[in-house]
């Protein structure tokens, strides 16, 4: 079982990863391909998802099986569905944003700074949106470690 010491360990290692990942992105946006790095941008942030519930164990079975937990109240409720439809709740998470990765993927007709834009675009949504998720899940992870220690002790 975690504790809060291992989960702000394993938050603070995952911070790193959220870099990575924007470092990535913005990488893959500097490619002038339309729409390359939408679809990789929404790969990276589906990929990072999944990794940060079960590194934090917010898995969908995990929290069924804690008896009496309302799933429902936890940030990542959302996204407690399959892969299939992960793209979808993130999409629907970005809101208006994601018209911002619409958008980057037709600068690249603009030559040289085209490139530029859309890899600053890229790489700071996908860390704000990382940087959320992340900070949410952490949240999450405390409060099911709470909650079961509750539990045991009652």
């Amino acid at each position: 079982m975690l504790t809060e010491h291992i989960i702000e360990v394993k938050y603070k290692i995952l911070r790193k990863r959220v870099k990575l990942a924007s470092l990535s992105a913005a990488g893959i946006a500097a490619v002038p391909i339309p729409g390359l790095s939408a679809v990789a941008n929404l790969a990276i942030l589906a990929e990072e998802v999944n990794h940060y519930k079960n590194v934090f164990g917010l898995t969908e079975s995990i929290l069924r099986a804690i008896v009496g937990l309302q799933i429902v109240e936890l940030h990542c409720a959302a996204f407690l569905v399959g892969s299939h439809l992960l793209t979808r709740v993130i999409v629907e998470r970005l809101g208006n944003h994601w018209s911002l990765l619409v958008v980057e993927a037709y600068l690249h007709c603009l030559i040289f700074i085209g490139q530029f834009i859309s890899s600053g675009i890229s790489a700071v949504l996908t860390y704000a949106f990382l940087s959320k998720i992340l900070n949410d899940f952490r949240d999450d992870a405390i409060t099911v470690y709470r909650f079961r220690s509750r539990s045991q002790r009652a």
